[in-house]
């Protein structure tokens, strides 16, 4: 007990189960062993690919990453912890991971966010039926140091596709980018299971500098379609076009920016490539607005239709009231309301778009959900604690789903038993 926090020691007394492990004695006990055993996947990647099957990227390159991230875990994570206390309406489960002190990992999670107050003003844009909404306040300088950290993990994966200079454009457009938000900023994931894309993205941000975050997205269009950069996209097996349009469009007096992005698979006959053709026939439109230093972003099948609808609720002054199924979530979790990160997660919706994006027909399930997961996280003292929820009705829902889709497995099997052979 005396090597806990006052706030760990009261989750370890308090709560029906609790599990800790202490990282540092982890990584001297286990670290070697789990090196040994990265070293042997890398080995059998090298082997898979030179027989031909469809690894993407650099086997070696992509192990390096795992490799860092292990290290990074094991080299500068102090402990975590996992408490659970059921219910009999939901599970509640509380995740808890301390940096070693002084580590460039306690310096990320000591950036505290200051715009929790801000929150409330957007949870309007948020909408019901989606597989994710997402509330998020960091403070600028959590952005800017998670985005560096992102592109050194991907760079490394990559290998030696990007140069030096390559590298520092990006890390100064995440910089740019992070600077030109003020923090608070929410998102829909919804499914659309009868377009192409299955989805629709809304994203709604408020911008501390418009003309930074212009500048930053011009720097994004001059990367996509750089070579190295196009090199780069490449090694995932993908072409990609980044075509950006300014003021392509007008409503309401708003300069509306246009955004295509189209996918080419290096290898169309594989089960990627058909794939990526079947579900994004036509690649991916988006659509970008500001209205009064706020960011209003739509990705659909038809986003134009989405940002006006965008533009609409800005102008007329507010976001409204939070949608149901976010005030249901903040119910389960009352401490949601001043996290830096809250949202909600459907799980059997999610199961129904990944059967969307099969590149062959999947019978879809019918089933109707109407809870979600309720999630909650916040960083700061080099500590990052999340809460979720699980309510008992999600877990009724996916069950019935894992039914409906053994049925049909066993419906299949009989019919293909059935079937009488071919002569």
């Amino acid at each position: 007990a005396q090597r806990l926090g006052a706030d760990e020691f009261k989750r370890a007394t308090s709560q029906p189960v609790w599990a800790y492990v202490n990282m540092q004695t982890l990584s001297k006990m286990f670290g070697p062993m789990i090196q040994a055993k990265i070293q042997q996947a890398t080995e059998a990647f090298k082997q898979m690919q030179k027989q031909g099957a469809p690894i993407v990227g650099q086997p070696e390159a992509m192990v390096d990453v795992y490799t860092t991230l292990l290290n990074t875990m094991l080299q500068e994570t102090q402990s975590v912890s996992l408490s659970l206390n059921p219910s009999a309406t939901a599970i509640r489960a509380a995740f808890v991971a301390t940096a070693v002190p002084d580590s460039g990992m306690a310096k990320t999670l000591g950036m505290e966010g200051s715009q929790t107050q801000q929150q409330a003003n957007l949870l309007g844009y948020l909408e019901n039926g989606a597989i994710m909404n997402f509330v998020a306040t960091p403070s600028p300088a959590f952005v800017k140091a998670t985005s560096m950290r992102r592109i050194d993990l991907f760079t490394k994966m990559m290998d030696s596709t990007l140069s030096p200079q390559d590298v520092a454009r990006m890390k100064k457009f995440a910089t740019d980018a992070a600077d030109a938000f003020a923090g608070p900023g929410v998102m829909s994931l919804l499914p659309d299971l009868k377009s192409k894309p299955p989805i629709r993205v809304k994203y709604v941000a408020v911008l501390r500098d418009v003309q930074k975050f212009h500048g930053a997205l011009d720097q994004a269009a001059q990367m996509m379609n750089d070579p190295a950069f196009a090199s780069f996209i490449e090694k995932f097996g993908l072409k990609m076009q980044f075509d950006l349009k300014r003021k392509a469009e007008t409503y309401r007096e708003v300069a509306i920016d246009a955004i295509h992005v189209a996918f080419q698979p290096a290898d169309a006959n594989s089960p990627q490539g058909q794939g990526i053709a079947m579900i994004f026939p036509g690649g991916v439109d988006l659509r970008l607005a500001v209205v009064n230093n706020l960011l209003l972003y739509s990705l659909s099948a038809a986003p134009a239709k989405t940002i006006q609808a965008l533009i609409d609720q800005a102008k007329a002054g507010g976001s409204g009231q939070a949608p149901s199924e976010v005030q249901a979530a903040a119910q389960l979790l009352p401490e949601a309301r001043q996290a830096e990160f809250f949202g909600t997660y459907n799980y059997a919706r999610a199961i129904q778009m990944a059967m969307a994006f099969m590149p062959m027909p999947v019978p879809q399930v019918a089933v109707s959900s109407q809870s979600n997961i309720a999630f909650a996280a916040d960083v700061g003292a080099g500590k990052l604690l999340v809460n979720a929820a699980v309510p008992k009705q999600h877990v009724l829902e996916l069950m019935q789903i894992f039914m409906q889709m053994q049925q049909q497995k066993m419906m299949e099997t009989q019919q293909q038993d059935q079937t009488p052979p071919q002569p």
